[in-house]
Parts: C-alpha cells; sequence; structure tokens
C-alpha cells in the first residue's frame, strides 16, 4: 500500500479543518523528529495582518506522528515502541474516553486499538486521537490524568516479535 507523504496528509487535514481566510493566505505546518518518530504538526493560521485575521483561524488542528523503531546497526528482535505521551489541559470536570473497549473512564481502560476519543457526555466537546495507518504495527492508545489532572495520550506500537536485520530501515506507521 502507497502511503501519501506527511505534507499530503497535512493539506488533508486543512481541507477537512475547513481553514479559510477572506485574504486567501493560510499557514500550516511545525515538523520535527523526535526519539520515537517524525513528527508534522498542522494548525490553521493566517500569517497576514493586513486582513486582520492574524492568528488561529479555527480551533481545529492536526499533528501527524511516523512512528517506528529507529534503524540500528545489529540485528534485534522489536515488541513495541512508544510515542512521546500527549498532555492535554483538562477541559472538562467530567470527562469519558471511547474507544474499541466501549464507553470508559478517562484512566479506566487498558488501551484502545486504531482510535480513541476523549469527551466531556454532556456538551460534546473533546479530542480524538487515532492511527492513519497499521502496516506493520498493531497502533494502541492509551489515556489517563497526570499529577496535575492534565489528560495523558499515551500512543504506541505492537509489533509482537518482529525481526529487524542490522541496517534496515522498517516502515513507520502514522499516528
Amino acid at each position: 500500500m502507497n502511503i501519501p507523504s506527511l505534507g499530503i496528509l497535512a493539506g488533508i487535514a486543512l481541507m477537512f479543518a475547513g481553514a479559510s481566510c477572506a485574504c486567501g493566505e493560510v499557514s500550516k505546518s511545525i515538523n520535527g523528529r523526535t526519539s520515537a518518530g517524525e513528527v508534522s504538526s498542522v494548525a490553521a493560521q493566517c500569517p497576514s495582518d493586513a486582513c486582520g485575521n492574524a492568528g488561529p483561524i479555527s480551533r481545529e488542528s492536526f499533528t501527524f506522528v511516523k512512528i517506528g523503531p529507529e534503524t540500528a546497526s545489529t540485528n534485534r528482535i522489536v515488541r513495541r515502541v512508544d510515542a512521546v505521551p500527549i498532555r492535554i489541559p483538562r477541559f472538562a470536570r467530567e470527562l469519558k474516553a471511547l474507544g474499541t473497549g466501549g464507553l470508559t473512564p478517562v484512566d479506566g481502560h487498558s488501551g484502545s486499538f486504531a482510535f480513541l476519543a476523549v469527551v466531556e457526555p454532556k456538551t460534546r466537546r473533546g479530542i480524538v486521537a487515532g492511527w492513519l495507518t497499521n502496516e506493520k504495527a498493531s497502533g494502541i492508545i492509551q489515556s489517563g490524568f497526570d499529577a496535575d489532572g492534565n489528560i495523558v495520550l499515551k500512543p504506541f506500537a505492537e509489533y509482537g516479535r518482529m525481526e529487524v536485520p542490522a541496517n534496515t530501515a522498517v516502515h513507520r506507521d502514522i499516528f
């Protein structure tokens, strides 16, 4: 299966976010690398002060992370790769998590395959996280709270027992 580049995915994400500005300009990405993979973050913003809309155009933003094992100089077995935990300020008193395990408390499930939504049931306001690809690994997302009460999403990729030969690049799935 051919996977689109992060740039194409970022463009698709902006299209779905409905990002537009009267002046027609939108600035959209922050790119980098972490120890767990490549990161491409998309937030719709107008870079022009002339139109009066400088700053966020909408509250929607998308972040894409390619997660997978690094290339190593020796043969090895890869079982799991953890991404950097994502901390989100708590936005409501009562929150629920909805994933493949059903509707649970945010810290009351063992993980969800493919997707996880954390929402406030009364207003339906929330966030959704998910794996866009699952080609080499099973993408799982766990959630909970940190000591300060912030929501913590912990995505990781489980490979079972994947043998990786020395100096071989492994496909990275996209979260």
